[in-house]
């Protein structure tokens, strides 16, 4: 969360979004409640998926979504942004839901009931693994950069 002082929030929106759309891609702004979220965006990683799997170097399928939000405050614009990732865990959540060890020839579950009616997209599971605080203190700096003036120090002396 940055103050950005004698800035007017659709300014601090439309800088913000043209951060999120270079770093993410796709978004989508709401103008009317001072927002712009990110379409989520996946990667594979080897490291920080919170499982055992970043012990021996196996990939993992993550994805982060950011939502800033602008609000006035005095003198200024209160800009907020939370990048959060999440990790895919559908193929897990299938493993530990199995029930095959039946002692009877007649399906303990209707198609129904085995997701038949769902599509591969309702069924993914993606499992919250915390913020990419990394990420929000870059962007809101060079956000925080884009409105700041200059200084007298900064200016080269006159000839």
């Amino acid at each position: 969360m940055r103050l950005i002082a004698n800035a007017e929030p659709d300014e601090v929106l439309s800088e913000a979004e043209i951060l999120l759309r270079r770093e993410f891609g796709r978004v989508e702004v709401d103008r009317r409640w001072s927002q712009v979220r990110t379409v989520a965006q996946e990667y594979v990683t080897q490291s920080d998926s919170g499982t055992v799997r970043d012990w021996i170097g196996a990939p993992t399928t993550v994805r982060r979504t950011a939502t800033f939000t602008v609000a006035r405050r005095d003198g200024g614009t209160l800009a907020r942004l939370r990048v959060d990732v999440e990790r895919l865990d559908t193929r897990r959540a299938e493993i530990a839901a199995r029930d095959d060890h039946r002692l009877t020839d007649t399906p303990g579950y209707t198609p129904i009931e085995r997701d038949a009616a769902t599509t591969a997209a309702q069924n993914t599971v993606w499992t919250p693994i915390g913020r990419n605080l990394t990420i929000e203190r870059e962007l809101l700096a060079e956000l925080l950069a884009r409105f700041a003036t200059p200084n007298a120090e900064t200016n080269p002396p006159p000839d």
